[in-house]
């Protein structure tokens, strides 16, 4: 199958303050997404980020075993940060590209930093430049490629300053993984990705209508013609479901593996359709 599953779209910690799994990643998530039909998966970095070198080999093992490959790993760096928080970000950052070289993983899909373009202070966008472009060069050359995602707090809020950012650090080399800013706006996604085309290397999918999180066939978005549109622009990008239906409970609560992944198997043939 060509489409990716997020393995964020399977973890309730997903945005809570510490962010550790609930689900180790090998153990219980690789074969739940094997046996569903999946064979390439989105690594949240978190689900990688806090294991040793050996457990991340134990991961990929476990995923060849079972027909997985790992195109992608999902990054949040923090760039305009000084000092030794700083020096400590930069250590982390550095160690998840190490780990995704173990994963075998072709993509860095990250945030263009986690502060604002309109609010970035000059001395902010200095050290998020110095951070970054130290970042990309090392990914470089271990062979990965970049991609940011178009997201709120970032670099690309709004988006026509990302899009300049980049422009002025060609050396980065760094496309596109797009998402809808506005959840409801089909115009908007449409325009977007003409605007973008080939640029769009990765597109991340989640349903939403008035009742909250839903499959993609009943997204308030027209999905139909926004995987179409992603599709012409560039035939090779990578979709990826991020969020589903099923994906979202309370802390405590027993998390839902099947209604999940039915959402995410509903969701990739929804996708697979119309690539």
């Amino acid at each position: 199958m060509r489409t990716l599953l997020n393995s964020i779209a399977l973890e309730p910690n997903r945005w809570t303050k510490d962010k550790i799994p609930r689900f180790d990643l090998a153990d219980e998530l690789l074969p739940r997404i094997a046996k569903a039909g999946f064979t390439r998966i989105e690594v949240w970095q978190h689900h990688v980020s806090e294991k040793s070198l050996d457990e991340v080999r134990a991961v990929a093992a476990r995923g060849k075993d079972l027909g997985l490959n790992f195109p992608v790993v999902g990054a949040y760096p923090n760039f305009h940060l000084e000092g030794e928080l700083a020096e400590r970000a930069r250590r982390y950052n550095h160690e998840l590209l190490e780990r995704a070289k173990l994963l075998g993983a072709r993509w860095i899909k990250c945030f263009l930093g986690r502060v604002k373009a309109s609010e970035i202070t000059p001395e902010q966008l200095e050290r998020t430049t110095k951070h970054a472009g130290e970042w990309v060069a090392a990914g470089q050359a271990l062979g990965f490629r970049f991609s940011a995602e178009l997201h709120g707090g970032t670099m690309f809020d709004p988006f026509e300053c990302g899009e300049a950012y980049l422009a002025e650090h060609p050396e980065w080399e760094m496309r596109y993984c797009f998402q809808p800013y506005d959840m409801t706006d089909t115009g908007a996604s449409l325009a977007l990705i003409e605007r973008l085309g080939a640029r769009i290397v990765h597109a991340h999918f989640q349903g939403r209508n008035a009742q909250g999180f839903c499959r993609l066939a009943e997204a308030d978005i027209d999905y139909d013609r926004v995987v179409k549109a992603l599709a012409q622009a560039n035939p090779e990008f990578l979709p990826s479901i991020e969020f589903v239906k099923h994906g979202f409970v309370k802390e405590g609560e027993p998390f839902d593996f099947d209604a999940a992944l039915s959402d995410a198997l509903a969701d990739a043939e929804f996708i697979e359709a119309r690539l």
